[in-house]
């Protein structure tokens, strides 16, 4: 066989046996070099911990990925800020340093009639949809009614 390298011409004796071997070598590598490890991610956990968003400290997860693959993880947007933290910088909001444990629960019934709500996308014969502020959607139409101004 002759390989040329840099424009110079190099003769290697190749033989079946030496393709065979690196066919043999080729299968025992069946990953790409280039997907993740599951177990280096848990080993890692407390450096991704320290690079984390500089507002909320919620660890980041790895680019293209999955949020249901890496639980109580945020996706990384810019400057060292998660998704949500770039877009309330961006929109001019103050950032509040939230963190994971802050967000509360939707609420389950209305607070004005005590009406057992759903969300609003779901079909749910057994409730009526949520409309905001913690009431059903008839309480909270009858709100807005009232005083247009959110």
């Amino acid at each position: 066989m002759t390989a040329t390298f840099d424009n110079h011409q190099h003769t290697t004796d190749w033989t079946d046996a030496d393709s065979a071997e690196l066919d043999a070598w080729a299968r025992t590598h069946t990953r790409s070099p280039l997907q993740r490890d599951p177990h280096l991610y848990q080993l890692l956990a407390p450096l991704r911990a320290e690079n984390g968003c500089h507002n909320c400290h919620r660890p980041f997860r790895p680019a293209h990925t999955r949020k249901a693959d890496y639980p109580d993880t945020v996706s990384k947007a810019t400057g060292n800020l998660c998704m949500t933290c770039w877009k309330a910088q961006r929109e001019g909001r103050q950032l509040t340093g939230r963190t994971m444990s802050a967000r509360q629960a939707p609420p389950t019934h209305c607070v004005v009639c005590q009406t057992r709500m759903h969300a609003r996308g779901a079909k749910n014969p057994n409730g009526v949809p949520h409309g905001g502020r913690g009431q059903c959607r008839p309480c909270y139409d009858r709100l807005r009614k009232l005083d247009p101004t959110p």
